[in-house]
């Protein structure tokens, strides 16, 4: 019941990207944080709303809600990294802002504040500008080997096309030749 998930696998797909990019973008930005917690069942989303209401000595609240969309695996919490405080403001503030542009909505701008908490919704896309520049580099380089057409960037792989592209790489690091 009370088991706390850090998993990002355990996350909904669309959820899932957007908590890995959001990852990468904070650490490119030297925003070091970590996840704590993703998807919560329903039991434990009830043990935690009873905290400060029920069954805590704690007269502190930790959730406002009985229906969270962390039960939904469309969520995720973080902390901040040693030797940071935990919870520093600055810090999570900083992912907190990254999280906007990425179309991610962060708890640190609701009525009732909740700064650890990052989620998105079902239709979630990353905004244009991050698609357009994430990974440039590497697109172009991956066209160089031609290990890919430039075609479809936007599209998901098949397993099929990403067995054909390790393939393909592994072939030229064999052959240690390059086009």
């Amino acid at each position: 019941m009370n088991k706390t998930d850090r998993s990002i696998s355990s996350l909904n797909k669309i959820a899932k990207t957007a908590c890995k990019t959001f990852l990468e973008e904070c650490k490119k930005q030297n925003v070091h944080i970590f996840i704590t917690e993703t998807y919560r069942s329903q039991e434990r989303q009830d043990y935690l709303y009873g905290i400060g209401r029920t069954h805590s000595l704690s007269k502190k609240k930790v959730t406002w809600t009985k229906k969270s969309v962390h039960t939904n695996k469309m969520a995720w919490d973080i902390a901040v990294s040693p030797p940071n405080n935990l919870y520093d403001t600055k810090i999570l503030n900083q992912a907190g802002e990254i999280a906007r542009k990425m179309n991610i909505t962060w708890g640190g701008n609701w009525k009732v504040v909740d700064n650890v908490h990052f989620q998105v919704d079902k239709n979630w896309k990353l905004p244009i500008q991050n698609q357009c520049s994430w990974g440039n580099e590497e697109i172009n380089q991956a066209m160089q080997l031609k290990l890919t057409t430039g075609e479809r960037l936007e599209d998901n792989i098949t397993r099929k096309e990403a067995i054909i592209i390790i393939i393909r790489a592994y072939n030229l690091l064999k052959k240690n030749t390059y086009y």
